[in-house]
């Protein structure tokens, strides 16, 4: 009987731990998930800033293009010698202008990639750690019921000693 009744109490505790450990499994996939959906968006954002970049330097091959065309133009032309200087000038200072813009928008991207992944780590680490503490918590709520149960299942040893009695000499 209680061979059978301690084959049933582990039966009982493997299908817990398979259960406990389904339950583990489903946040190890869930977090992986997770995991996989960051990096997916990481890359996304990086394929979208380099299409940005590649579409900013195809732009500045062709403004080099123009730009040396229209020094050509103004090497033929003497007699417009000042006004050519000073477009030039202009455009220089829209290259610098926008070369600047371009340099703060590529840091503020990446900027930003990088607190929202320091984010999302801050976050996956305090949801283990919560999930750690909620599994342990379970854990022993789990261990202190089966130590209660066994305790009030369990019978007192009966005592079948003899009485003590003092012998006087």
């Amino acid at each position: 009987a209680y061979r059978a009744q301690l084959a049933r109490m582990m039966a009982v505790e493997a299908e817990d731990e398979a259960e406990r450990d389904a339950q583990i499994q489903a946040v190890a996939d869930a977090q992986q998930a997770k995991r996989d959906a960051e990096l997916a968006a990481r890359e996304e954002a990086r394929r979208k800033l380099m299409a940005e970049v590649d579409a900013i330097r195809q732009e500045q091959i062709l403004e080099k293009q123009m730009r040396r065309e229209a020094e050509l133009q103004e090497s033929l032309r003497p007699n417009a010698d000042q006004i050519a200087m000073e477009e030039r000038y202009q455009r220089e200072q829209a290259e610098k202008a926008r070369l600047a813009k371009k340099k703060a928008l590529e840091q503020r991207l990446e900027l930003q990639t990088q607190m929202v992944a320091k984010a999302h780590l801050q976050a996956a680490a305090e949801m283990e750690k919560l999930q750690a503490l909620e599994e342990a918590k379970a854990n022993e709520q789990m261990y202190m019921s089966q130590v209660k149960t066994t305790i009030d299942q369990t019978v007192p040893p009966a005592w079948h000693g003899r009485k003590k009695v003092d012998w006087y000499y």
